[in-house]
């Protein structure tokens, strides 16, 4: 009697994983396109024997992604939740804007007036590619990996480079219907991330401070393969 029930219990835990092993998975052609801006606000003011001097800039730079062709994913349940394979994006570019920026400096030297100069900062747009990894992240939640490798941007009218790896999109994590997905209930189904965030960075000399504004926005889209 009591084998019969230690194998009836057995059964019972062993059928939620027979059904998600019977379960195919889901095939879908996926896209990807979305932007990342960062923006860098820097202030400094010193002094000297006879002069005061302050100095400000602000400079942005505009990383555009979009998928060339689509990647086919698989889309499986795994326990509570989907999983993904592959497990990142192929045939996605790069476009990285040139540097923008501008700067305005301010010197008042004893007994005479006030100077003031300005100047902008330009350059050329730069292509690449990339293979951004991604994976669950939650309940009805999906994120893209960070990058290990970010080209650093110099500061306009400041020497100065700054390099921050979470200027990518992975600072938004993107929200869908998993459901959706596991089951191929419709033809398409979108992941979308809309994020803005602002920190206070490190910042030589002393007397200065700087502030970084990232905005991220991108957007998945599933379409279902029959």
């Amino acid at each position: 009697m009591r084998l019969a029930v230690l194998g009836f219990l057995v059964a019972l835990v062993a059928l939620p994983f027979a059904a998600e092993a019977a379960q195919p998975p889901t095939r879908w052609a996926v896209t990807l396109s979305g932007k990342v801006v960062e923006t860098y606000s820097y202030g400094t003011g010193g002094r000297t024997a006879e002069c005061t001097v302050r100095r400000f800039g602000k400079t942005t730079r505009e990383w555009r992604v979009a998928s060339t062709a689509p990647t086919i994913v698989s889309v499986r349940r795994s326990g509570s939740h989907a999983r993904y394979q592959p497990g990142q994006l192929f045939r996605v570019r790069i476009t990285r804007s040139a540097r923008k920026g501008s700067w305005m400096e301010s010197r008042q030297c004893l007994g005479e007036e006030v100077l003031t100069g300005s100047g902008t900062c330009g350059g050329s747009p730069q292509r690449g590619s990339a293979r951004p990894a991604f994976g669950w992240a939650g309940a009805n939640r999906i994120a893209f990996r960070r990058r290990l490798v970010v080209a650093p941007l110099r500061l306009c009218g400041f020497d100065r480079a700054v390099t921050s790896s979470d200027a990518w999109l992975s600072v938004a994590p993107g929200r869908l219907d998993e459901e959706v997905l596991l089951a191929g209930s419709r033809p398409r189904a979108v992941a979308r991330a809309d994020v803005s965030r602002d920190a206070m960075l490190p910042f030589e000399p002393p007397s200065g401070s700087m502030t970084q504004n990232l905005r991220v926005v991108w957007t998945l889209l599933f379409r279902r393969l029959s």
